[in-house]
């Protein structure tokens, strides 16, 4: 999938081993395009393995006990950062809440929940839930 971009929001913010497929298409995007700026949302507990990796420019902590209120400053936070594409690894109703408050004109993952789904289709490309997210 080749991207014209310069500004790559990726969600993913738990599973350590998803994590570290994830922080493999990161670095591929890099030694594609070395400009590509990465900026990545993982969960408080694994920003330090996040931002251990070269691939990654800006690591953005979730910090998910901080309930509903936390995911309201996170995506408060999103709404005045600009990106070009959103790859949400994630696919979930949380990362999905994430990507819509991106403003990225383009959003690629496996799905969102009907109630997302509906206000982002022209500009969200789902993935077949048969393939593996970072697939």
């Amino acid at each position: 999938m080749a991207i014209a971009t310069r500004r790559v929001l990726v969600i993913k913010t738990s599973s350590l081993g998803d994590i570290m497929h994830g922080l493999q298409v990161a670095q591929t995007l890099k030694e594609n395009d070395p400009g590509i700026e990465v900026t990545w949302i993982a969960r408080s507990r694994f920003e330090p393995l996040v931002r251990a990796s070269s691939a990654v420019d800006h690591v953005i902590a979730y910090h998910r006990l901080g309930g509903i209120s936390a995911l309201v400053r996170l995506c408060q936070r999103l709404r005045r950062k600009e990106f070009d594409v959103v790859l949400d690894f994630q696919g979930l109703a949380r990362s999905g809440v994430m990507t819509f408050f991106s403003k990225a004109p383009r959003k690629v993952g496996r799905t969102l929940e009907k109630a997302l789904r509906s206000s982002i289709r022209n500009s969200f490309q789902c993935l077949s839930r048969r393939i593996h997210c970072i697939q």
